[in-house]
Protein backbone atom coordinates (compact mmCIF):
# COMPACT_ATOMS: atom_id res chain seq x y z
CA UNK A 1 0.00 0.00 0.00
CA UNK A 2 1.77 3.02 -1.40
CA UNK A 3 0.22 5.67 2.18
CA UNK A 4 2.14 3.15 3.99
CA UNK A 5 5.44 3.36 2.04
CA UNK A 6 5.88 7.49 2.69
CA UNK A 7 4.94 6.82 6.23
CA UNK A 8 1.97 8.86 6.21
CA UNK A 9 -0.11 6.62 8.16
CA UNK A 10 2.51 6.75 10.89
CA UNK A 11 1.85 10.33 11.08
CA UNK A 12 -1.57 9.81 10.89
CA UNK A 13 -2.28 7.74 13.27
CA UNK A 14 -2.88 9.54 16.21
CA UNK A 15 -5.47 11.73 14.36
CA UNK A 16 -7.35 9.10 13.23
CA UNK A 17 -7.28 7.31 16.48
CA UNK A 18 -8.86 10.76 17.88
CA UNK A 19 -11.30 11.06 15.23
CA UNK A 20 -12.39 7.39 16.05
CA UNK A 21 -12.44 8.34 19.99
CA UNK A 22 -14.68 11.25 19.22
CA UNK A 23 -16.98 8.91 16.72
CA UNK A 24 -17.42 6.72 19.20
CA UNK A 25 -18.11 8.35 21.72
CA UNK A 26 -20.14 11.07 20.20
CA UNK A 27 -17.92 13.88 21.57
CA UNK A 28 -16.67 16.86 19.72
CA UNK A 29 -12.99 16.09 18.43
CA UNK A 30 -9.98 18.86 18.76
CA UNK A 31 -7.07 17.72 16.58
CA UNK A 32 -5.16 20.31 18.30
CA UNK A 33 -5.45 20.46 22.00
CA UNK A 34 -4.61 23.14 24.64
CA UNK A 35 -0.83 23.50 25.06
CA UNK A 36 -1.35 22.80 28.88
CA UNK A 37 -4.18 20.75 30.33
CA UNK A 38 -7.39 22.69 31.04
CA UNK A 39 -8.53 22.72 34.90
CA UNK A 40 -10.88 24.26 36.49
CA UNK A 41 -9.95 27.81 37.05
CA UNK A 42 -11.39 30.69 39.81
CA UNK A 43 -13.62 31.99 37.32
CA UNK A 44 -16.14 28.60 37.35
CA UNK A 45 -18.50 28.68 40.20
CA UNK A 46 -17.24 26.45 42.77
CA UNK A 47 -17.67 26.55 46.65
CA UNK A 48 -17.54 24.33 48.71
CA UNK A 49 -20.88 24.15 49.72
CA UNK A 50 -21.56 22.36 45.87
CA UNK A 51 -18.67 20.49 46.25
CA UNK A 52 -17.03 17.87 48.01
CA UNK A 53 -13.17 18.14 48.35
CA UNK A 54 -12.50 15.20 49.75
CA UNK A 55 -13.98 12.98 47.06
CA UNK A 56 -12.96 13.08 43.65
CA UNK A 57 -15.18 10.93 41.56
CA UNK A 58 -14.73 9.66 38.21
CA UNK A 59 -16.31 7.77 35.34
CA UNK A 60 -14.59 5.21 33.10
CA UNK A 61 -16.49 4.97 29.41
CA UNK A 62 -14.54 2.54 28.45
CA UNK A 63 -14.83 0.34 24.36
CA UNK A 64 -13.36 -2.49 23.13
CA UNK A 65 -13.26 -5.53 20.80
CA UNK A 66 -13.12 -9.10 22.38
CA UNK A 67 -13.55 -8.08 26.01
CA UNK A 68 -11.11 -5.74 26.65
CA UNK A 69 -13.01 -3.18 27.68
CA UNK A 70 -14.50 -5.24 30.60
CA UNK A 71 -10.33 -6.16 31.35
CA UNK A 72 -9.51 -2.35 30.85
CA UNK A 73 -12.12 -1.23 33.31
CA UNK A 74 -11.63 -3.97 35.74
CA UNK A 75 -7.56 -3.41 36.59
CA UNK A 76 -8.52 0.84 36.43
CA UNK A 77 -11.48 0.43 39.29
CA UNK A 78 -8.83 -1.25 40.99
CA UNK A 79 -5.99 0.78 40.75
CA UNK A 80 -8.35 3.76 41.51
CA UNK A 81 -9.97 2.27 44.36
CA UNK A 82 -6.31 2.09 45.50
CA UNK A 83 -6.73 5.84 45.90
CA UNK A 84 -8.08 7.11 49.09
CA UNK A 85 -10.02 10.17 47.31
CA UNK A 86 -11.23 8.89 44.30
CA UNK A 87 -14.26 7.09 43.56
CA UNK A 88 -15.87 5.43 40.62
CA UNK A 89 -19.42 6.21 40.18
CA UNK A 90 -21.28 6.93 37.34
CA UNK A 91 -23.42 9.13 39.60
CA UNK A 92 -22.73 12.57 38.70
CA UNK A 93 -18.56 12.29 38.03
CA UNK A 94 -16.67 15.21 38.44
CA UNK A 95 -14.00 13.81 35.86
CA UNK A 96 -14.91 11.24 32.62
CA UNK A 97 -12.21 8.58 31.39
CA UNK A 98 -12.79 7.88 28.26
CA UNK A 99 -10.88 4.90 26.38
CA UNK A 100 -10.72 3.33 22.96
CA UNK A 101 -8.78 -0.25 23.00
CA UNK A 102 -8.44 -2.48 20.43
CA UNK A 103 -6.09 -5.19 19.50
CA UNK A 104 -3.46 -5.28 16.86
CA UNK A 105 -2.22 -7.18 14.44
CA UNK A 106 0.45 -8.12 12.50
CA UNK A 107 1.45 -9.98 9.28
CA UNK A 108 -0.33 -11.41 6.86
CA UNK A 109 -2.02 -14.22 9.36
CA UNK A 110 -3.75 -10.76 11.22
CA UNK A 111 -1.72 -12.22 14.20
CA UNK A 112 -2.19 -10.38 17.52
CA UNK A 113 0.10 -8.53 19.07
CA UNK A 114 -0.57 -6.42 21.62
CA UNK A 115 -3.59 -3.41 21.86
CA UNK A 116 -3.71 -0.04 20.93
CA UNK A 117 -5.54 2.42 23.51
CA UNK A 118 -6.74 6.44 22.87
CA UNK A 119 -7.43 7.92 26.71
CA UNK A 120 -9.38 11.20 26.57
CA UNK A 121 -9.96 12.66 29.78
CA UNK A 122 -12.77 15.37 30.31
CA UNK A 123 -14.02 17.15 33.44
CA UNK A 124 -17.50 18.24 34.45
CA UNK A 125 -17.67 22.25 34.41
CA UNK A 126 -19.93 23.13 37.04
CA UNK A 127 -22.07 25.76 35.74
CA UNK A 128 -22.59 24.33 32.63
CA UNK A 129 -22.86 20.70 33.39
CA UNK A 130 -20.55 20.56 29.96
CA UNK A 131 -17.81 17.75 29.48
CA UNK A 132 -14.49 19.98 29.08
CA UNK A 133 -11.68 18.24 27.33
CA UNK A 134 -8.76 18.08 29.26
CA UNK A 135 -6.26 15.54 28.08
CA UNK A 136 -5.82 12.89 25.16
CA UNK A 137 -2.58 10.38 25.19
CA UNK A 138 -2.36 7.34 23.41
CA UNK A 139 -0.53 3.86 24.37
CA UNK A 140 0.34 1.02 22.11
CA UNK A 141 1.83 -2.25 24.04
CA UNK A 142 2.40 -5.94 23.60
CA UNK A 143 0.25 -8.96 24.52
CA UNK A 144 1.89 -8.84 28.07
CA UNK A 145 1.83 -5.37 29.36
CA UNK A 146 -2.09 -4.31 29.53
CA UNK A 147 -1.98 -4.38 33.45
CA UNK A 148 0.82 -2.63 34.17
CA UNK A 149 0.04 -0.15 31.32
CA UNK A 150 -3.37 0.45 33.30
CA UNK A 151 -1.15 1.02 36.44
CA UNK A 152 0.51 3.31 34.48
CA UNK A 153 -2.48 4.96 33.23
CA UNK A 154 -4.33 5.11 36.36
CA UNK A 155 -1.17 6.80 38.21
CA UNK A 156 -0.57 9.59 35.30
CA UNK A 157 -4.45 10.91 35.12
CA UNK A 158 -3.75 10.86 38.94
CA UNK A 159 -0.64 12.23 39.35
CA UNK A 160 -1.82 15.27 36.98
CA UNK A 161 -5.58 15.43 36.26
CA UNK A 162 -6.79 14.78 39.92
CA UNK A 163 -3.51 16.32 41.77
CA UNK A 164 -4.69 19.18 39.85
CA UNK A 165 -7.85 19.32 41.62
CA UNK A 166 -6.83 18.50 44.99
CA UNK A 167 -4.54 22.12 44.20
CA UNK A 168 -7.72 23.88 43.38
CA UNK A 169 -9.86 22.44 45.93
CA UNK A 170 -7.46 23.16 48.67
CA UNK A 171 -6.95 26.87 47.75
CA UNK A 172 -10.76 27.30 47.53
CA UNK A 173 -11.19 26.12 51.10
Amino acid sequence: MKILKNGLLFHLFPYLLTLLSGVLLNAQVVLDPPAAPITNSPSVESTPSNRQPSTIRVSLSITGDNGLDSIIRSYLSRDFREIPDVVITDDDPMFTIHIVAMDTKIGPNAVRSGYAMSIVTTFKDLRTKADIYSDHFLRVLPLDDLESSCREISAKIDGSLFEDERKFTSKQE
